[in-house]
């Protein structure tokens, strides 16, 4: 039901969109699931391509009838390696900006620095994105991670990312591809044990598979104190 709601939303704005049925049915779902449990009222999402995943949280906060917001950071690269899909941000754009405009900020650039030039051609755009929202008032339920897939992009998309999260909020960090990207894996274990004592951890390793950490408070913290040192 959920996925023939987002490809309705997409035909309803000139853009075709079949959800896989093995992988992307599953990812979206658990994550609407997670958007309406802890009742998110911001989320912040490294690497919005088409802008599926983003449409379904926006539906999980229209569900929820709640002034909820995602903010979503993308390059905006003509191409992706791997898909065969023209400006994808551009039919995020007119999908979300036609649907969510009330809920959806689209950012161009990169969460933290140009990393990965093996997957798509790397276009020229701000960098520091999510740097710049980490400066901010700490205001995030969930982080989404599914942006640059390099090593370094991943880990420090979550490095710099848990800064944003509210340290009295559900503390969320979401790594999609944990399961199918070695790169991705390795960040996340990496900086998982670097901080166990504050992170908890939970995968799904099946098809394309992700990790759900949550955060204590008190690497929040610490990591926005080194940020403001």
């Amino acid at each position: 039901m959920l996925c023939r709601r987002i490809e309705r939303i997409y035909r309803e704005s000139g853009a075709e969109m079949t959800t896989d049925p093995t992988d992307q049915q599953f990812y979206l779902s658990t994550l609407f699931t997670i958007i309406k449990a802890i009742d998110a009222r911001h989320v912040i999402e490294t690497g919005t391509f088409v802008g599926c995943s983003t449409a379904v949280m926006a539906c999980a906060m229209d569900d929820l009838n709640t002034d909820g917001v995602i903010e979503t950071i993308d390059p905006a690269p003509p191409r992706y390696g791997g898909f065969d899909v023209r400006d994808p941000v551009s039919v995020a754009n007119r999908v979300l900006m036609g649907h969510f405009a009330h809920r959806v900020i689209l950012h161009r650039g990169y969460s933290v620095s140009a990393w990965d030039d093996s997957r798509n051609e790397l276009p020229s755009a701000p960098q520091g994105i999510l740097t710049q929202l980490a400066s901010g008032q700490a205001k995030t339920d969930l982080l989404l991670i599914d942006g640059d897939h390099s090593y370094p992009g991943a880990y420090w998309d979550m490095k710099i990312g848990c800064r944003t999260l509210r340290p009295d909020g559900p503390r969320l960090i979401f790594v999609h591809d944990y399961h199918s990207i070695p790169d991705v894996r390795q960040a996340v274990r990496d900086w998982r044990m670097q901080n166990s004592q504050w992170v908890e951890l939970r995968a799904y390793r099946k098809n394309s598979g992700f990790a759900l950490m949550q955060c204590h408070p008190a690497l929040i913290m610490a990591e926005r104190l080194k940020d403001e040192g």
